[in-house]
């Protein structure tokens, strides 16, 4: 018997989904951005087989709005994304924040791809089914290799073969 498909996949938008040119948080309507290689075709692939959506923003909401534009990454049911949180100074467990927001969706029905020991320790605590940490986004290997996770990637598209064995 095969456990049931996840129903949420949560990334973090900076870093893991796009880099921002470094010292230019201040000017993200120009600010060179490097998206991650196949970001957008995993978002495709998760959406086509009823997964949705959901990343955390360390932005403000003004500045995320902003590179969602720059992205053209639209929210919603007809967009690419199905929910952004904020994970600002003060929120405690943004993980648990977009789990609400997509309806409570079971932690055993989410996936996470991120790359701070702050998001990995808060998927861990909410009991994320498919906890992923990536190096490629703002720590390193040594710096995430203790943390509370499923395994470790390189970059987020090694995800879909985590999910694939």
């Amino acid at each position: 018997m095969h456990p049931a498909p996840p129903k949420l996949a949560i990334f973090r938008l900076q870093d893991v989904c796009v880099k921002v040119q470094r010292g230019m948080r201040g000017h993200l309507r120009t600010a060179g951005l490097d998206v991650s290689p196949q970001i957008e075709a995993i978002f495709r692939w998760l959406r086509r087989r009823g997964i949705r959506v959901g990343l955390i923003s360390s932005y403000n909401r003004g500045e995320t709005q902003t590179l969602l534009n720059r992205l053209d990454w639209r929210v919603g049911e007809v967009g690419d994304i199905d929910l952004v949180v904020l994970d600002g100074p003060k929120q405690t467990n943004a993980v648990r924040r977009a789990i609400e927001v997509a309806g409570g969706t079971d932690a055993a029905d989410v996936i996470t791809v991120l790359d701070t020991p702050k998001l990995l320790g808060a998927a861990a605590e909410c009991q994320v089914a498919f906890n992923f940490g990536v190096t490629s986004g703002k720590h390193s290997y040594r710096t995430l290799e203790d943390q509370p996770c499923l395994a470790l990637l390189d970059t987020p598209i090694q995800m879909l073969n985590q999910l694939l064995l």
